[in-house]
């Protein structure tokens, strides 16, 4: 399968952390990990597949990880017809971030094409890489960042003090305007979040004053 593939081909997507107690965490990488799966078929049954699917969703997502015994990627496939399956990925943030959640989807649809894959970059190679950088440099570059900075960035009128009203609204976007969204993000080689993240930022300057 290729879920099970892909883990094959980054076995640190299935790691284990465990606490040293004394010391920092412990990463153990397996020599041949086991993606659970789980295995749901709704195609027979005369009940409401969406609200099954929601709730077994629901319950993935509460479930509580236990990153020293069990694997932070999860898959789970729910056949709801015939020739109609809806497959449901679960990743811990601690192994797979969202760029990274799209470059391993582009592998697992490449491998249900039969699409030929390149052969990936060992992880031992990003533990070089880490262990490598400079760290008083990094620090320095924050420092300089940061400096001036002594507060948060309260937004809304000085004479409320208390909790304002939450709610969710809901907008529908032109097709040209998530294009090109999306094409700003592939041509500064980051993702939509950073993007939005940026945009957010840049309303907080105007309404605050501050940068």
């Amino acid at each position: 399968m290729p879920p099970k593939q892909c883990l094959g081909r980054h076995p640190n997507l299935g790691a284990r952390f465990v606490d040293q107690r004394l010391g920092e965490p412990l990463q153990i990488i397996l020599k041949r990990p086991v993606l659970p799966w789980r295995y749901i078929d709704l195609a027979d049954e005369n009940t409401n597949a969406e609200d099954r699917i929601e709730r077994a969703c629901a319950a993935e997502r509460s479930a509580t990880y236990d990153v020293a015994h069990e694997s932070p990627l999860r898959a789970m496939l729910v056949r709801i017809a015939p020739e109609k399956y809806r497959f449901v990925l679960l990743m811990h943030h601690v192994v797979c971030d969202g760029w990274s959640g799209h470059i391993l989807l582009r592998e697992i649809f490449a491998g249900y094409d039969s699409q030929p894959l390149p052969t990936p970059v060992p992880y031992r190679y990003f533990l070089d890489w880490l262990a490598g950088r400079d760290r008083e440099a990094a620090h320095a570059a924050w420092r300089r960042v940061l400096a001036g900075f002594e507060a948060p960035t309260l937004v809304g009128p000085p004479q409320r003090l208390g909790v304002g009203a939450r709610s969710v609204k809901s907008f529908r976007l032109p097709e040209e305007t998530t294009s090109a969204l999306d094409e700003l993000a592939r041509s500064r080689h980051t993702t939509l979040n950073i993007v939005l993240q940026g945009a957010f930022a840049q309303l907080l300057i105007w309404l605050t004053g501050h940068q």
